[in-house]
């Protein structure tokens, strides 16, 4: 698998691979009435006010975590895996995202380094693997994981909307806390993987035409 030329600076890892959002195809305004209809099922609001409260870094109660399992399979059963799919990019994890990302929105220098390893700990350590317990019963499409559609939303909700790339091109050195150097390999490696899948999918598409 190719992975390109040499980046220079850690910055220029991040913007290299383009965003998973550009694969994403144009809705129609059937589809969006559909998601708008399934968001108020009583199980999904449940599940997401639950789950949100998890990016505000509070704990769920005991055996929370299983009814929220069950209730994940009941949704499923009424409004559809692909549309829990949905729900869970477009809602849960853009709100969360958006959460995690006040905390840093006006940070610079290395005081953003330091909150952006702090949030990322909260996040890869606490939050992530709530959100597979959880949806674990789901099988996105596309081949794309639970995981990857966390940590692709993280990147691009939250990392890319701070001032990183400024610190890194600053005349200034910084030092870049090991939790930080953990998230921006991480990052990567999902993204370049997920991009290698794309292409695989699209080849393979274009060769059944034939």
């Amino acid at each position: 698998m190719s992975r390109g030329p040499p980046v220079t600076s850690l910055g220029e890892l991040l913007r290299r691979e383009p965003s998973v959002q550009s694969f994403q195809r144009q809705r129609s305004p059937t589809l969006d009435r559909k998601i708008s209809a399934a968001s108020r099922n009583e199980d999904w609001v449940a599940i997401s006010t639950a789950v949100i409260t998890l990016f505000h870094r509070k704990k769920l109660e005991n055996f929370e975590l299983y009814s929220l399992t069950e209730k994940v399979k009941s949704a499923k059963s009424d409004i559809g895996q692909d549309m829990i799919c949905i729900l869970y990019k477009e809602s849960i994890l853009m709100k969360g995202m958006i959460i995690l990302r006040e905390d840093v929105k006006e940070k610079s220098g290395e005081t953003l380094l330091d909150k952006l390893a702090d949030i990322w700990t909260h996040f890869f350590g606490e939050v992530l693997p709530l959100l597979q317990a959880v949806f674990h019963h789901l099988t996105p499409p596309d081949g794309q994981s639970l995981r990857d559609i966390a940590l692709i939303s993280f990147r691009d909700i939250v990392l890319l909307k701070t001032k990183l790339q400024e610190v890194f091109e600053g005349d200034t050195a910084v030092h870049v806390p090991p939790r930080m150097i953990q998230m921006l390999l991480i990052l990567q490696v999902c993204i370049v993987y997920l991009n290698y899948y794309l292409k695989c999918r699209i080849h393979l598409f274009n060769a059944q035409e034939y």
